[in-house]
């Protein structure tokens, strides 16, 4: 019976002691549950409240008016001088294309103008260069063409002299002459012979209104029994004298005598 009674009372015994656990571990989740929203609030009330105000419109016009104030360069926007920097440099470059196109129509104008003036200028020069010539101009004539013969059998041979005479108004410079002689027989047969006195030198100068004396012109064809042949009409002599005339100035002037019977 003790047996039982016990057995009993450890049945009884075993609930009670199992609710207390439950309980105390219930009181401990609500310690916990506590804890953390005391410490919630505690935070919380740490934690600086943050409002944010809106400015009114009427103090956001007053700052944008204020800024712009302050932005002003001597009372103008920023925007205001780009603008004004923009319409001058559009005039300015509008003034520079206009001078640009002047300058060029004036550089056209100019050259045809400088064409004309050194056309004018050669045309003078010219004109000027031609009266000069004209002003230093000689004129060379051959005059007194002589042939001096002598006695057949004589061993002197015949010659030829002759003037060059300068009739113009500048002084003859003679760079060099040459003589021909033509003999011309009956029946038409010709013998041609020359003699030159200079080709590469200045031979004589002759001066205005004066006189060159050549003489002493010799040919091998020309002896005494052909100069007497020509007195009886046998044969014919002919003399061309061509020389080289020049003025002082160094324009050249030249001159050929025509065929001259002796």
């Amino acid at each position: 019976m003790f047996l039982g009674l016990a057995l009993v009372a450890s049945l009884v015994a075993a609930p009670i002691k199992g609710g207390q656990e439950v309980a105390a571990r219930a009181q401990e989740t609500a310690d916990s549950h506590q804890d953390t929203a005391s410490d919630a609030t505690d935070r919380q009330a740490r934690t600086p409240t943050i409002i944010q105000v809106e400015p009114s419109p009427q103090e956001v016009a007053a700052a944008g008016r204020e800024e712009a104030a302050h932005a002003e360069i001597f009372g103008l926007q920023p925007d205001a001088w780009v603008a004004l920097f923009t319409f001058v440099l559009g005039v300015s470059t509008i003034l520079l294309w206009l001078e640009t196109r002047r300058l060029a129509k004036d550089g056209e104008r100019s050259s045809g103008a400088a064409v004309k003036a050194a056309n004018a200028a050669e045309k003078a020069a010219n004109v000027a260069e031609t009266a000069l010539k004209a002003a230093n101009r000689p004129i060379v004539a051959i005059q007194n063409l002589t042939l001096v013969s002598h006695a057949i059998g004589t061993p002197e041979q015949p010659w030829i002299s002759f003037y060059i005479h300068n009739t113009g108004i500048g002084i003859a410079v003679i760079g060099y002459m040459r003589v021909y002689i033509a003999l011309i027989e009956a029946n038409g047969t010709t013998t041609n012979s020359s003699f030159s006195f200079a080709d590469t030198e200045i031979l004589d100068i002759v001066k205005i209104n004066d006189s060159l004396t050549v003489d002493s012109v010799k040919w091998d064809i020309l002896t005494n029994e052909v100069v007497e042949r020509a007195k009886t009409g046998e044969v014919r002599i002919m003399v061309t004298v061509s020389a080289g005339v020049t003025d002082v100035l160094q324009n050249p002037y030249p001159f050929v005598m025509s065929p001259l019977a002796p």
